[in-house]
């Protein structure tokens, strides 16, 4: 056994530390793939601690993390729910139980030479347990039960626990072995092994640590029994896969995150140095797995609703200026045609200065469609839009709006010269129909076509109108639409030489 001091460290959750500022200011919860990339960012290439060592290891951090609320001497264990004074590494009353079993892609470990496996000794899916339970458990998968399965009790412990011998009770239930078998925890700690699974899918998303330059698995979630099995090859894996996520995610939101869980949670990242964020942010579960993601609201009413993309006709330039001498500071808030959100971007322009770069590099994306404007007003955004070198032409600006709502009238011009048309933003959470109205020169309406329907919530519809509108000069053009929306009417040559673009500013129809 190892020789320890007997150190008694409290972590009453009255006194939970908070989640320290600006820990997960660069996550962006505005997609599944921006928050899996994000999110990764943050948590990887924590400290390493062994597995066993003569100085801190495992053992050391786990009984902190697992440390009886109701006495500092004790620990309480995962599925039988017992509480044990604290004994240190190789005692008999409880070891160390991988919720996400090692067999499934890191089983290889040099004790002798530590720190070559950064999945083996990570204490965020690691747990005191009833030696005699995680031999149960073995690895087998975390999956629902019936009442045919075979029943491991909990003891009543702070409250919780005491198996009833009725399915299921405050026990845990299993059945079969390896991949095709089944653990299903007790309600009081499904959900801890749930988020423990949910962290171990997000920080290890194979390449290396970006310290040590270590190699670190991917590992992944899933319902396929034989993914699973396919991963239990006796050696590290590239790839690895541990189940069952439709199962995990109903134990998450069964057994919410509780100050126990938070305590865990604090305690591990006190030594590693980063967290499970699915104990201190719960909802990012839905959009990591269920892509179910919030798009977050953009509270500004300054839009600019089209972006031309660059490529082969033409060049586009995001340009800023600030009107005052004084720096100012903007946000822009991108989105593709499909009202996907991407990451945001901020710049500080300097006191009477401007920023000018291409719209691809500012904005680090090639799929931005439109955005939203935040920040000072004294700063003016504009979108600029070149012919290529080998067209003829020249360039337009569009600049930001302000106008905003739900009808919109163009006067046609001549489409003989011209084209005429709009790219609208929909600017609601709801879908959003669009109806374009023909009126002549008394007001009368002649003319009715849906452009677009089920416009989804901030997506954008860009349309030509010659295309379904008759051509009739001198007539006016009313844009409707169910649900508050930004707009920009669009003209250019006709002339397939020569590229010409113009904004024309839309009049709001009250």
């Amino acid at each position: 056994m190892k020789a320890r001091c007997l150190l008694f460290v409290f972590f009453s959750p009255f006194l939970l530390a908070q989640v320290p500022e600006g820990y997960y200011d660069s996550v962006d919860a505005t997609s599944a793939q921006q928050l899996r990339l994000t999110l990764h960012e943050v948590i990887d290439d924590h400290t390493f601690f062994p597995y066993t060592h003569d100085n801190t290891d495992t053992w050391d951090i786990l009984e902190m993390a697992d440390q009886d609320p109701n006495n500092s001497g004790n620990i309480i264990d995962i599925y039988r729910n017992a509480s044990h004074p604290k004994q240190g590494g190789g005692n008999s009353f409880y070891n160390r139980e991988h919720s996400w079993p090692k067999s499934y892609g890191f089983p290889e470990y040099d004790f002798d030479n530590p720190g070559e496996n950064y999945p083996y000794s990570d204490c965020h899916h690691l747990f005191l347990s009833d030696p005699d339970y995680n031999s149960e458990r073995s690895n087998k998968p975390f999956r629902d039960c019936s009442n045919t399965c075979l029943e491991q009790p909990t003891e009543a412990n702070d409250g919780r626990g005491g198996g009833s011998g009725i399915f299921p009770g405050n026990s845990n239930w299993t059945s079969g072995q390896f991949s095709t078998g089944t653990w299903q925890t007790w309600s009081g700690r499904k959900g801890d092994v749930a988020r423990a699974m949910f962290y171990m899918a997000i920080r290890y998303e194979g390449g290396v640590h970006g310290i040590t330059g270590i190699p670190e698995p991917d590992l992944e979630l899933t319902d396929d029994d034989s993914l699973i099995e396919s991963s239990r090859t006796g050696f590290n894996e590239s790839t690895a896969f541990m189940g069952i996520l439709s199962d995990l995610l109903r134990w998450h939101a069964e057994d919410p995150v509780d100050d126990r869980e938070r305590q865990r949670n604090e305690a591990i990242a006190s030594f590693q140095g980063n967290r499970n964020p699915f104990i201190d942010h719960p909802e990012w579960v839905a959009c990591l797995f269920e892509e179910s993601c919030t798009v977050p609201a953009v509270e500004t009413d300054r839009w600019i609703a089209h972006v031309t993309r660059s490529g082969t006709d033409f060049q586009t330039t995001l340009l800023i200026s600030n009107t005052l001498a004084e720096a100012g500071n903007i946000t822009l808030h991108p989105f593709d045609e499909t009202g996907e959100s991407l990451p945001t971007k901020s710049f500080e322009v300097p006191a009477n200065g401007f920023v000018q770069m291409p719209i691809e590099q500012a904005l680090e994306s090639t799929a931005v469609s439109h955005f939203g404007i935040t920040g000072d007003t004294t700063c003016i955004v504009a979108t600029a839009y070149r012919v290529s070198e080998d067209k003829v032409g020249g360039s337009a600006h569009v600049p930001e709006s302000t106008q905003s709502g739900t009808r919109f009238l163009l006067n046609q011009g001549e489409w003989d010269v011209v084209w005429d048309g709009m790219a609208v933003v929909n600017l609601s959470d709801e879908p959003a129909t669009i109806t374009g109205v023909r009126k002549d020169t008394d007001g009368a309406e002649t003319f009715r076509q849906v452009i677009k329907e089920e416009l989804s919530p901030k997506a954008k519809h860009l349309e030509a109108f010659h295309v379904f509108f008759p051509n009739e000069p001198d007539t006016q053009i009313s844009i409707e639409s169910d649900q508050p929306v930004a707009i920009i009417f669009l003209r250019g040559s006709q002339n397939s030489d020569t590229f010409f673009l113009y904004q024309t500013v839309p009049i709001i129809a009250q």
